[in-house]
Formats: structure tokens, C-alpha cells, sequence
């Protein structure tokens, strides 16, 4: 089962989407699964940079995801912009993953309070 709705709004130049969907149902194995999704994008008609900002819930049986989308920003052809933070969170087992964008090729990565960096393919 699956239900989304998408609201594109505008004031001058600048657009918004709220996106909100819904998806429910059982895998071949006969797994439940279930997600849900609340985005918001926004961007400016005529460049091409696209900000996110949203939660999703997912979850297969017992096993669930939370993830949070911050500020994250990118632009054609370069590195996401500063301030961009997406979280990924376990219910099940409380650990927590953590990306932190800088405008840089390199992400700080957090994971159960260890930081570790990598390399994004951007900007090239």
C-alpha cells in the first residue's frame, strides 16, 4: 500500500515542495514493512541548488530506522554546503550515524560518538 501527496508552492522566483508519503506492506519472505516520509525542498528557478530539510521512519519487523535531514544543500556540480547534517538513528539498538557536511569533499562521520572523515565524490 502506498500513499504520497506533493504540494509545489511558489512566491516569485522561489519554489517549495512538502512532500509526505506513506508505504506499507509485507516482503517476499513475509516480512512487515512500513515507511513513512516528510521532506520539504526548496529551491530558486533558475540555479541549481536544491535544500532538504525532513525525517523518514522505516522499518522492517522490528528492525526501524529514523532518519533526520538538516539544512542539506547542493548545488550542480559542487560539495554540499555547510551546515547539512543528516542522522540516522536504530530504535532497536540506539546507535546513531551521524554526517556532517563542511562545503568541503570531506564529511566528518560520527558514528556511536567515534568521528571518522571520508572522501565525496563532488566538486570534481
Amino acid at each position: 500500500d502506498f500513499h504520497a501527496t506533493a504540494v509545489v508552492s511558489g512566491n516569485g522566483t522561489q519554489r517549495t515542495m512538502v512532500y509526505k508519503a506513506q508505504l506499507s506492506g509485507t516482503t517476499g519472505r513475509g516480512k512487515t514493512v512500513s515507511r513513512t516520509v516528510d521532506w520539504r525542498e526548496t529551491w530558486t528557478v533558475g540555479e541549481q541548488c536544491l535544500t532538504l530539510d525532513g525525517t523518514t521512519d522505516g522499518s522492517v519487523n522490528d528492525r526501524t530506522l529514523h532518519t533526520t535531514v538538516k539544512a542539506y544543500q547542493r548545488c550542480r556540480g559542487e560539495c554540499p554546503a555547510a551546515r547539512g547534517k543528516i542522522t540516522l538513528e536504530s530504535s532497536k539498538t540506539g546507535e546513531t550515524v551521524s554526517i556532517d557536511f563542511d562545503g568541503s569533499s570531506t564529511a566528518s562521520v560520527t558514528t556511536n560518538g567515534t568521528k571518522s572523515s571520508v572522501s565525496l565524490a563532488c566538486g570534481l
